[in-house]
């Protein structure tokens, strides 16, 4: 019976059969030579025959053989997958020969991690495509412009002073097209090198947030914005679709605020709540000093609270909250207080803002945590770290394949109800129940502001 040929590598330059392990013999090109040097062994890989020598050592065993081809395989997943752990490959081979042998064996001829760690990572660094330069050496070939054998860079504007790249797949498109209501959001932390940030857009389809378009920029000028999300819009209305959009929501980034206001007239704008809470709290404490007061005084936090709470008011009622608040101050009005209060009155009931961060009239999502959480993920991917434009592209097609998968499994199975934490949607049900109790005049303002 033939014995079976395990191949080491794709060169052929190291194989094992008959339970011994041969290395090519370059003088001979169809010889190969025991890789014990002291040994004449040889095999000829074309003839399946060997020479009349015999290995003078033991064979050897099936778990080191095992142990060989493993390290074989891990090799090949850190080279094939950027973004696993070498950590994470590594204790999957490994937990795969705990199956089969003893770990007194498997010790005897399996490296520990902080050994071949180094040669991983070598493996691994060979097969990155290289960063190119500048801007202007930026050359998206076919490999990375499409996903599936479908068209995944949807636009380049080939600027090199200011450089705009917009990835979305047919799903993407699909899912944008079909949303009432988009999220958007920009993070600098995973941006590749020649870019300032990712500016990711995503739509809020059945009840479930899915990341649909990704756009590379190397500014946050108003311009920038409007030139992205012009042709974000072009690209949705070209692919023989409506955009149905009513709602959006960002962050309170100004040039973004305007610039979607300017491509999407009559969509309703939202700023994120929890945006604008965490603004109202950091100036209290940063530039009016009252944190301590805060935290030691139960009813001055309870005021302080208010201020977050006309948010969640209807916006012909502002000014009845906003009396409210002057006319309930718990403690002596000193300068910091006053100071803090212009602020409100400056920022957001005066301010440029707008009234983008009430949201009385929002049924939705009213934060972008789930935008935030998408990009904290995207930053904990090994290849994240890279600052690779081109190894960035491989990551969020990964993310645009993950994408379709949930979507597909969403349109067999839609869900009733949004994913929400037990205590966010108790909250939200407490909420919606004062809101019509209002809204049918069972409570009265100041019952429904104070509650």
């Amino acid at each position: 019976m033939e014995q079976a040929i395990l191949y080491l590598d794709t060169d052929l330059k190291q194989i094992i059969t008959e339970k011994h392990r041969y290395q090519k013999n370059e003088k001979k090109s169809s010889w190969y030579r025991c890789v014990n040097r002291k040994c004449g062994a040889l095999f000829n890989l074309e003839s399946r025959e060997r020479n009349k020598v015999e290995h003078y050592h033991p064979p050897l065993t099936n778990c080191e053989i095992d142990c060989i081809m493993f390290f074989k395989q891990l090799v090949q997943n850190v080279t094939t997958d950027h973004d696993i752990p070498l950590i994470d490959a590594y204790n999957r081979q490994y937990q795969k020969l705990t199956v089969k042998y003893s770990y007194n064996e498997i010790a005897e001829h399996w490296k520990p991690f902080a050994t071949i760690k180094s040669n991983l990572r070598y493996h691994r660094n060979q097969t990155k495509p290289s960063n190119p330069k500048q801007a202007k050496d930026i050359q998206i070939n076919e490999i990375y412009s499409t996903l599936d054998s479908e068209q995944f860079l949807q636009f380049d504007n080939k600027d090199n002073n200011n450089r705009i790249l917009i990835f979305m797949t047919p799903i993407g498109m699909k899912i944008l097209s079909n949303s009432k209501r988009w999220h958007f959001d920009g993070t600098f932390k995973t941006c590749p090198t020649h870019f300032l940030q990712i500016f990711s857009v995503h739509g809020y389809y059945q009840n479930q947030m899915y990341p649909a378009c990704y756009i590379l920029l190397q500014s946050k000028e108003r311009e920038t914005y409007v030139e992205a999300l012009t042709k974000m819009k072009e690209i949705l209305t070209g692919n023989n679709s409506s955009i149905v959009l009513q709602e959006t929501l960002s962050d309170f980034e100004l040039a973004m605020i305007q610039a979607i206001s300017v491509v999407f007239e009559n969509v309703n704008i939202y700023g994120c709540w929890f945006h604008f809470n965490q603004a109202i709290i950091r100036y209290l404490f940063n530039q009016c000093h009252k944190q301590a007061l805060y935290y030691n005084d139960y009813n001055f936090k309870q005021w302080i609270r208010k201020f977050s709470a006309l948010a969640l008011v209807p916006l012909n009622d502002v000014k009845n909250g906003w009396n409210n608040i002057l006319d309930t101050i718990p403690v002596s009005l000193d300068n910091d207080l006053l100071k803090f209060i212009k602020y409100f009155v400056n920022t957001w009931l005066q301010g440029k803002y707008g009234f983008s961060w009430n949201h009385f009239e929002n049924n939705g999502p009213r934060t972008n945590h789930h935008l935030e959480g998408y990009h904290s993920k995207l930053s904990a991917i090994p290849s994240a770290k890279s600052n690779n434009v081109l190894t960035f592209i491989n990551m969020i097609k990964k993310s645009a394949s993950q994408v379709h998968s949930e979507y597909h499994s969403k349109e067999r199975n839609p869900i009733a109800d949004p994913k929400q934490l037990p205590k966010n949607k108790k909250k939200d049900q407490v909420f919606v129940t004062f809101q019509e109790q209002y809204s049918k005049q069972m409570l009265t303002f100041e019952q429904y502001f104070d509650k």
